[in-house]
């Protein structure tokens, strides 16, 4: 049984629930079920050159708190390059990227509020393990969760498509 939201919830490094995602490793800190719904926390490991496509959430705004690594993060037509210490926050609504830039693994907290991010990673998950998700299955699973995949070559991030 997990813990209910009135009380305090703590997690030791190296716990939580993993998931693998499209190379990206996924351990859940604190999960909507324990928070009423109202936020999830996650920590991201991604390889050199790792990261989500350009996607962009309707409901859900983002916080990200760098750990290890460099990441450069693009929200809307804006670009940030963050390093340990470094925190950004990425509005719902504003399609963005976040790609691990270093030269070896990168590794950030991220804090999504409403909740419910975790049950994507789940599905992501489960689907993986029984053989490969195909990409127009994984976007279609993406939009019942929020996330809505975007192409990379087109005007979604405030810089014009090539023709």
């Amino acid at each position: 049984m997990r813990p209910k939201a009135r009380c305090p919830i703590v997690v030791p490094e190296g716990k939580g629930r993993f998931f693998d995602v499209f190379g990206e490793k996924i351990t859940m800190k604190i999960e909507g079920e324990t928070t009423e719904g109202r936020f999830a926390i996650f920590e991201e490991v991604s390889p050199a050159g790792g990261g989500p496509p350009p996607h962009q959430h309707h409901e859900t705004d983002e916080i990200f708190c760098i750990i290890e690594g460099r990441f450069e993060i693009q929200c809307g037509d804006q670009f940030f390059e963050l390093g340990p210490g470094d925190v950004a926050y990425l509005p719902k609504g504003v399609p963005h990227v976040v790609q691990c830039v270093s030269d070896t693994r990168g590794r950030f907290l991220a804090i999504v509020t409403p909740a419910g991010l975790e049950q994507f990673f789940d599905e992501v998950h489960r689907r993986s393990e029984d053989g490969e998700l195909d990409p127009r299955e994984a976007a279609e699973l993406a939009r019942q969760y929020d996330v809505e995949i975007l192409p990379p070559s087109a005007e979604v991030l405030g810089t014009e498509a090539e023709e």
